[in-house]
C-alpha cells in the first residue's frame, strides 16, 4: 500500500486488518470447515491530532475500494462527481444534513481554481491531504474537517436547522446581501483562512459614505463557543438584525438562546465581589460610529420556548459589493451589580476595558439591552 512517487509512507496512511477466523462442522464431523475473512481498514495513530489524517485515508479506501482487490489497494485518482458523494456523505453522517450543490460548487473551486467545474475532472489523493491549498498553509482535507468537526461539537443543531450557510465564499456572501438593498442581513459562513473557523458576514449602512456596505467579523472558533454560543453571540452583536433572507433573527436563534439566571444582589460569600457577564461586541464596527440603538429582544427567552421552523434557502439547495476592512468581535467583561436599592450600578471597571467602551451611548445601550428592569444608573 504505497502512494507517491517517492513511495514513503507516514503512519497514518499505513493500513492494518484484523483477522477473524473460525471452525465448524456438520453433521458427526465428518465435514470440517474452516473459515476467515478480514475487517475493513484500521489506521493505528498514537495521538488524537493524528485523527484527522487517518480519517482521511480510511475515506479514501471505503469510498473508492474496488471489490476483489488485493488489501489494501486503492485508486490514486477518482473523479470529482465520487469525491463530492463521499464528501456529502461525511457530513452527512457526522452532522445529520448533507452538502447542497452550491456546497459542492464551492469545494470543487478550491480544489481546481480557475477551472470549470466538471463532474469528470479527476480529484487526485495529493490533492485531498498532501497539497497545501492554493495560497494557504493547511490542505483541503484539514480545512473540510475542521468546519466538519466544529459543527459536531458545537453547531450541530443550527447546521441541521438550515441557519448555518457554511460553504459559500466571501464573494458569494457579498453578492447575496447586497442583493437585498433595502434589508440589513447577515450570513453565517465557513471561513476560507481559519481552520475550523465560522465567520459572519452582514451588511449595513456605511455612516460615512450612505452607501450600504457588507462588513465580515473576526471568525469564531471551538474555543470562542467554549466561552460563549453562537445564538447568544448573534442576539448580542447590534449589528446582527435578519437572517438571509431578511429573517428577524429572534425568530430562528431564540430557541437557542441561554435562558436568564435570576438577577439580585450576591449572599454569602459572593457578596464581597462584584459579578460579572460576558458579552460580545463588534469593537470597530460601523453601528458604533453611527451610535445605532439596541434593536434585538432585551431578554434571552427560557428554555424550551415553542420553535420556530427553519427558514427555506433555495440557494443552498438543501433544507436547512465593496467589502470593507473586516471588524473584529471582541470580548468584553462587563462588571455589573445592584444596590439594595435596586439600582444597577456600571462600576468603574469600565474604564480598563475596550476604549469603545468608554463611548456614554455605547454604554447606555448596553443598559438597556442587559439590565431592562431595573433603574439604571453609571457611576
Amino acid at each position: 500500500d504505497k502512494k507517491g512517487p517517492e513511495h514513503q509512507l507516514v503512519v497514518t496512511e499505513e493500513k492494518f486488518c484484523i483477522l477473524f477466523t473460525s471452525k465448524f462442522s456438520l453433521g458427526s464431523g465428518e465435514l470440517v470447515y474452516s473459515v476467515r475473512t478480514v475487517s475493513l481498514p484500521v489506521v493505528v495513530v498514537v495521538h488524537v491530532n493524528q485523527s484527522p489524517s487517518a480519517e482521511a485515508t480510511i475515506l479514501w479506501d471505503n469510498a473508492f475500494a474496488e471489490p476483489g482487490r488485493i488489501p489494501f489497494e486503492v485508486p490514486s485518482a477518482v473523479p470529482w462527481s465520487h469525491m463530492a458523494h463521499a464528501l456529502s456523505l461525511r457530513f452527512q453522517c457526522a452532522n445529520g444534513r448533507g452538502l447542497g450543490e452550491q456546497h459542492l460548487s464551492l469545494l470543487c473551486s478550491k480544489i481546481f481554481p480557475g477551472q470549470v467545474e466538471d463532474p469528470n475532472l479527476l480529484f487526485q489523493w495529493s490533492k485531498l491531504h498532501k497539497e497545501p491549498l492554493p495560497g494557504r498553509s493547511f490542505t483541503f482535507w484539514e480545512w473540510f474537517y475542521g468546519t466538519c468537526d466544529l459543527i459536531k461539537r458545537h453547531l450541530q443543531s443550527q447546521w441541521q436547522d438550515g441557519l448555518i450557510a457554511g460553504f459559500v465564499s466571501r464573494q458569494q456572501a457579498e453578492e447575496m446581501l447586497l442583493s437585498e438593498p433595502l434589508h440589513e442581513n447577515f450570513i453565517l459562513r465557513f471561513s476560507d483562512s481559519e481552520v475550523g473557523g465560522l465567520t459572519t458576514a452582514y451588511s449595513m449602512l456605511n455612516p460615512n459614505s450612505g452607501v450600504r456596505e457588507v462588513y465580515h467579523l473576526q471568525p469564531w472558533t471551538a474555543k470562542d463557543f467554549g466561552i460563549r454560543a453562537l445564538a447568544d453571540r448573534v442576539h448580542d452583536l447590534l449589528e446582527l438584525k435578519n437572517l438571509y433572507p431578511n429573517i428577524p433573527k429572534s425568530d430562528v436563534f431564540s430557541q437557542y438562546y441561554t435562558p436568564s439566571q435570576p438577577s439580585g444582589p450576591p449572599t454569602g460569600a459572593d457578596a464581597n465581589y462584584v459579578s460579572t457577564r460576558i458579552i460580545v461586541v463588534a469593537e470597530n464596527g460601523p453601528a458604533r460610529a453611527n451610535g445605532m440603538e439596541a434593536a434585538q429582544p432585551s431578554h434571552s427567552p427560557m428554555a424550551g420556548s415553542p420553535p420556530t421552523p427553519a427558514p427555506s434557502d433555495a440557494f443552498f439547495g438543501t433544507p436547512q459589493g465593496v467589502a470593507s476592512p473586516a471588524t473584529s468581535g471582541g470580548m468584553v467583561m462587563m462588571p455589573v451589580s445592584e444596590n439594595p436599592a435596586g439600582q444597577v450600578i456600571l462600576t468603574d471597571m469600565l474604564d480598563m476595558t475596550a476604549p469603545v467602551m468608554n463611548d456614554p451611548a455605547i454604554l447606555q445601550d448596553l443598559l438597556d439591552l442587559y439590565t431592562p428592569d431595573a433603574p439604571l444608573h453609571m457611576s
